[in-house]
């Protein structure tokens, strides 16, 4: 911030304080299950792009919006079932 806008507090005080009140937010309880999903859609992704590089599934045109569709609809089962 400092290099980008100079060592204005009036403008970083407020983003820095920001920033680390939405990252406790997310680390205060369910930290090990934000970490899980990440990793898991990481490793999804990266599986779908090693199977269409290597031919095993065809290349699909809107494979971003059918996998987002899919993880929002996984996501909500979940926190729906608990």
């Amino acid at each position: 911030m400092r290099r980008l806008f100079g060592s204005t507090d009036r403008v970083n005080a407020p983003v820095a304080g920001f920033v680390s009140a939405f990252a406790m937010m997310i680390d205060a309880g369910h930290r090990r299950e934000l970490i899980t999903v990440l990793t898991m859609s990481r490793a999804i992704e990266n599986g779908i792009n090693l199977c269409e590089e290597n031919g095993v599934i065809p290349k699909m045109q809107h494979r971003d919006l059918i996998l987002w569709m899919l993880a929002n609809c996984f996501i909500g089962s979940c926190v729906g079932l608990k």
